[in-house]
């Protein structure tokens, strides 16, 4: 919810600025810029991360959109950043590899508020896949010997081990969601053939506070979560995906505890088989982008409205001018409306986005 409501205070001003027609807001610069608000500093500052002007960049922007400072590393990128204690920005880093060292190197950076670095390092080891973090914790994912199976360590932004899981236990896919009440959340599916979906709390030591798994249509079909969020109430909404003769796809609404309110297997029904891009609350209702899953980027940003029992009320679009394509968006609600930030490119003869010149664009989500 942070990293959604920091960019509230910077939208009047950058209206006035940036945006050369109404609603579209554009961050651009020669280069390749694809940022996204990683969380909110004191005096209603928010912290960007990504690429910026093609370089790997922390751009921190004042509550009235103008940049505040800005740090470039000349090689490397940041994959998360929280603000710890003591105001210290803490950043986790990675430098890619190569073909010789193709693991992913890690570390935590420690930044003052106005931008300079303490000189601090935490490394931790290297990443071969699964890479997440939360406000509590990061999950690292490496390889074992034999390159068949894997560990997933779970790492105080100390740097401390807290809890690993093998490829063998609890949960196949494993992504950190947020940190919710007690422990830290996470949701995915069992392992195992056919699997269904699964959303538990654990503890510091990794023991399930709750659990639950979410039923498919029969004993045969596999399920999964593809997309979770923390409500306002402190319970969840999931993207839920089935294969049942094909993709199909369905909201699933649990407490705080993970208890299944409601799941709505006719959600989506008389749409194009869709993949989840982002979902929030606005208004009191339920908001969630979905696209194409062929990758079609040409194609308008769709937004689809529920109400809270998760009737649908509505399906609305955000199209983008000829010849150029997004991917994304993220959903931003603010004051002064929903936004979705979106990566934006010239559209290539592959049907691809150009990426090398890619920009961040902020689109006002209209209401149905």
């Amino acid at each position: 919810m942070k990293r959604l409501m920091a960019v509230i205070c910077i939208l009047l001003l950058l209206f006035a600025s940036a945006c050369a027609e109404e609603g579209r807001v554009v961050f651009s610069s020669p280069g390749q810029d694809i940022l996204k608000v990683a969380c909110l500093l004191p005096q209603g500052r928010a912290l960007l991360l990504g690429r910026y002007q093609g370089a790997a960049c922390l751009l921190c922007l004042n509550a009235d959109g103008s940049e505040a400072w800005r740090y470039q590393a000349p090689e490397g990128g940041y994959a998360a950043a929280r603000l710890g204690e003591n105001g210290i920005i803490d950043v986790l880093w990675g430098q890619g590899g190569s073909e010789e060292k193709p693991r992913e190197q890690l570390g935590i950076r420690h930044f003052t508020l106005d931008g300079q670095p303490t000189g601090d390092y935490i490394p931790l080891p290297q990443a071969d896949g699964l890479l997440q973090a939360s406000e509590k914790c990061i999950l690292v994912e490496q390889l074992n010997d034999d390159d068949a199976t894997f560990t997933r360590t779970f790492y105080s932004w100390e740097g401390v081990p807290l809890f690993r899981f093998d490829s063998e236990t609890l949960i196949g896919d494993a992504m950190t969601l947020l940190s919710g009440g007690e422990g830290t959340v996470l949701y995915s599916n069992e392992t195992g053939y056919p699997y269904l979906a699964l959303i538990l709390e654990v503890d510091q030591t990794g023991q399930p506070l709750w659990q639950t798994v979410i039923p498919g249509l029969n004993s045969e079909n596999s399920n999964r979560l593809e997309k979770c969020i923390r409500l306002s109430d402190g319970g969840y909404l999931g993207f839920l995906c089935e294969w049942n003769e094909g993709r199909e796809c369905s909201l699933v609404r649990l407490d705080r505890t993970g208890r299944i309110l409601w799941l709505n297997r006719q959600a989506f029904e008389g749409l194009p088989v869709v993949r989840c891009e982002d979902m929030c609350e606005y208004g009191g209702r339920l908001v969630v982008a979905v696209a194409s899953p062929e990758w079609a980027y040409d194609m308008p940003d769709q937004y689809l409205w529920f109400d809270g029992e998760g009737h649908r009320l509505g399906v609305t679009e955000t199209a983008h001018p000829q010849n150029e394509a997004s991917f994304g968006p993220d959903l931003l609600p603010t004051e002064s409306g929903l936004w979705g930030l979106v990566m934006v490119g010239e559209l290539r003869s592959d049907g691809r986005i150009d990426t090398a010149q890619a920009d961040t664009v902020l689109l006002r989500v209209p209401e149905p």
